[in-house]
Parts: structure tokens; C-alpha cells; sequence
């Protein structure tokens, strides 16, 4: 009975462990998406040379592409 127990427990463990990596990774990946972000909205407000259409046009399926790969 004990045994059995200990099992239990022993795999509620480590699915809270691999919730909290899940979690850890999507975290990371969302700080790296907004930083890219950022950076876009600086270059696009400081008015670089290149067509904003495109340019957001570009960055949108680039965010699509990793918003995939998140889930």
C-alpha cells in the first residue's frame, strides 16, 4: 500500500516539475518575442530605410511561425 503511494506521489512530482519547465520555456520564449518586438518598433519609428508594410508583414509570420512552434 505504501508502495503504491510512493509511486503516486513520485509521478505527481514530476509532472509538476515539467509544468514548471513548460511554464519556464514559454517565459523565455515570450521575453524573446517582445524583445524582438521592441527592437522592430524602434526601427520602424526611427524610420530606417525599407517599406513598413513589409516589413510588418514579415514580422507577423515571423510571431505566427513561433507561436506554432510554442504549442
Amino acid at each position: 500500500m505504501s508502495s503504491v503511494q510512493d509511486v503516486s506521489f513520485h509521478i505527481i512530482g514530476n509532472d509538476l516539475q515539467r509544468d514548471k519547465a513548460v511554464k519556464h520555456q514559454r517565459w523565455k520564449w515570450n521575453l524573446c518575442r517582445n524583445r524582438f518586438i521592441l527592437t522592430e518598433l524602434h526601427r520602424l519609428s526611427l524610420g530606417q530605410p525599407g517599406a513598413p508594410k513589409s516589413e510588418e508583414g514579415r514580422f507577423r509570420s515571423l510571431t505566427r511561425r513561433r507561436t506554432r512552434l510554442q504549442r
